[in-house]
């Protein structure tokens, strides 16, 4: 069972001078970085292959360096408290990771006991854990007969879904999302961009994709990385595209041409 703490802060997640070295590495993996992230707020968080992007989020509840080896400098801090006060695992309430590999939230379940895991470590009421499931399935559109299906007879696409389902199904104040679109159809994709910018319950938003089309004019900032893993840019992601446009294309970055074309 996870052990809740107070969310006191108006600061959802927080990295102050956070640089992480992997072993061997000549050089960080990204940072040194100062970056906050309100309460509420939807964050895109952008930049090239290789600008560590994955790495900054793997910090945040500490499964860098707890599970990953790396050296980290600097401080990162969940609601206020430092994430070191817990295991990674103790996060879980207030902070649902997707990740880009659907078999790291996965476990070979059933797909209905793999959505209900996570409350199930909350400790939350059997009545609630199944209404709450339902519910997730809907949203994400996996279908009902699905839940007797082992998640590891299911095809990739099919598993991401459940992946999805089975993150967005904790309802958690902070959603972490790592290249959530990057192996779902296209109409699968438009459907999980709706759920994570429509605001619902306050929620707070921080997500690496690729796929901008129908997520930029929802997000409230994109916070852009560089390929030293610094960060170069972040405000309005329409005004970044139209007035940082050579600096994100020097950096390798695409830029959507509709959101050139788009009014602030």
């Amino acid at each position: 069972m996870s052990r809740s703490v107070p969310l006191p802060s108006e600061i959802a997640a927080e990295w102050s001078g956070a640089e992480v070295l992997y072993p061997f590495a000549k050089r960080a993996a990204v940072g040194p970085v100062d970056l906050q992230v309100r309460r509420g707020e939807r964050v895109l968080l952008l930049g090239p292959s290789g600008s560590g992007k994955s790495t900054l989020l793997l910090t945040l509840t500490g499964l860098i360096p707890d599970s990953i080896p790396a050296e980290v400098k600097g401080h990162v801090h969940l609601f206020g408290a430092d994430v070191g006060t817990q295991k990674p695992w103790g996060w879980a309430c207030h902070v649902a990771q997707y990740f880009q590999d659907a078999d790291q939230t996965l476990c070979g379940m059933r797909v209905e006991d793999e959505i209900a895991f996570a409350l199930e470590n909350c400790a939350l009421p059997p009545e609630r854990i199944s209404e709450a499931v339902t519910r997730a399935m809907r949203k994400v559109g996996v279908p009902e007969e699905w839940r007797q299906r082992r998640s590891a007879q299911l095809s990739g696409g099919e598993r991401q879904l459940v992946a999805l389902a089975a993150t967005l199904v904790q309802e958690a104040p902070l959603f972490v999302a790592d290249e959530p679109t990057a192996h779902l159809a296209p109409e699968a994709a438009r459907r999980l961009h709706a759920l994570l910018t429509s605001g619902e319950g306050g929620q707070t938003i921080l997500i690496v994709d690729h796929r901008l089309d129908g997520l930029i004019e929802s997000i409230d900032r994109m916070v852009v990385l560089g390929r030293d893993g610094t960060i170069i840019a972040q405000g309005d992601p329409r005004m970044i595209f139209r007035e940082e446009r050579a600096l994100l294309q020097a950096h390798g970055i695409w830029c959507p041409v509709r959101a050139l074309s788009m009014r602030s």
